[in-house]
């Protein structure tokens, strides 16, 4: 019996659905492959990639997640300059500046060496200190991150180094004196002989004023000491000592 055309007509529409849901759902499985893939290299790449598909969802659906990156590690940085010296001692600037890493907000606490009081810790990277007598001092910070870990480093402070170069000479040989630290300057003051500590019979025993560097020679053989200063008045302001040994 010959259909009516409404029930071909219906037939049609039902075949015509059922291979609509196929293709909606081979679409579905390629969708999800590619995306399932493309979440492999996301995870490969570092990157959390979580992927919700509902039906024929687009991937408009991914939703990604960045991982907050880690930290640096922490790590102190101790650096010492010159603020000025006087018949007190000097007073050196301890920076800390230079530390870098850690989590959060950083505080420093400072100790000078010398025996002080320690500064209490403070957001503050850099702070003065005056040191009465010349050293060296071993200045040192810990650097402490809002997660609590810390670091550590130091510098060494000298008011005043003298240094000869060569300190073992024959007669008419050069030396050349060079003084250092945070309170050496253009000039040198130099003690030598009984001015450089009770070494009396020394030839030319003296203090004087000379440049820095200052390069001499001697005439005759013997034992020379010397030491530098930065103030006439403080007794504490002397340098290390420094021998000259010059031969015939």
């Amino acid at each position: 019996m010959e259909q009516f055309p409404t029930a071909r007509t219906a037939r049609w529409f039902a075949e015509q659905r059922v291979q609509a849901v196929g293709r909606v759902e081979r679409l579905a499985r390629v969708t999800s492959r590619r995306l399932r893939l493309a979440g492999l290299g996301l995870a490969a790449a570092g990157v959390t990639a979580a992927v919700a598909i509902t039906g024929c969802a687009p991937p408009g659906g991914i939703v990604t997640t960045h991982p907050s990156p880690s930290a640096r590690p922490l790590h102190a940085a101790l650096s010492v300059a010159k603020i000025g010296c006087d018949d007190s001692g000097g007073t050196a600037k301890l920076d800390a500046s230079g530390s870098t890493g850690g989590a959060g907000p950083l505080t420093y606490a400072f100790t000078f060496g010398d025996g002080a009081t320690a500064a209490a810790a403070a957001s503050t990277t850099a702070t003065n200190h005056l040191y009465g007598t010349n050293g060296p001092f071993t200045a040192t910070v810990t650097v402490r991150d809002a997660s609590g870990a810390t670091a550590t480093a130091t510098a060494t402070v000298t008011l005043l180094n003298l240094a000869a170069s060569p300190t073992s000479v024959t007669v008419g040989q050069s030396v050349t004196f060079t003084a250092t630290g945070i309170c050496s300057g253009a000039r040198i003051d130099l003690n030598s002989g009984a001015y450089a500590g009770d070494y009396v019979g020394e030839p030319s025993a003296h203090n004087f004023s000379v440049t820095n560097p200052y390069t001499t020679t001697f005439s005759a053989p013997g034992t020379l000491h010397y030491r530098a200063h930065w103030s006439e008045i403080n007794p504490y302001s002397d340098s290390n000592l420094v021998t000259i040994t010059v031969t015939a």
